[in-house]
């Protein structure tokens, strides 16, 4: 049974002007769909290392309680 996409609310973004073309630019050299897909790429790669650097930050202290 296929996997089902978790439900998503709407968000409204302002970008300034100039960061628009950029985003265009990757859309239409087909690296993402469109530019939600964009920005959801952005948000899920930050929020990725975001994760990453607490479990570091996690992992750390555990080390430094053992010693």
């Amino acid at each position: 049974m296929p996997k089902r996409a978790p439900p998503k609310t709407p968000v409204k973004l302002t970008f300034p002007t100039e960061m628009l073309p950029m985003i265009d630019r990757a859309v239409k050299e087909g690296l993402f769909s469109g530019r939600n897909e964009f920005i959801m790429y952005l948000v899920r790669s930050h929020v990725d290392k975001m994760e990453e650097r607490d479990k570091s930050k996690r992992d750390y202290e555990v080390y430094v309680a053992k010693t």
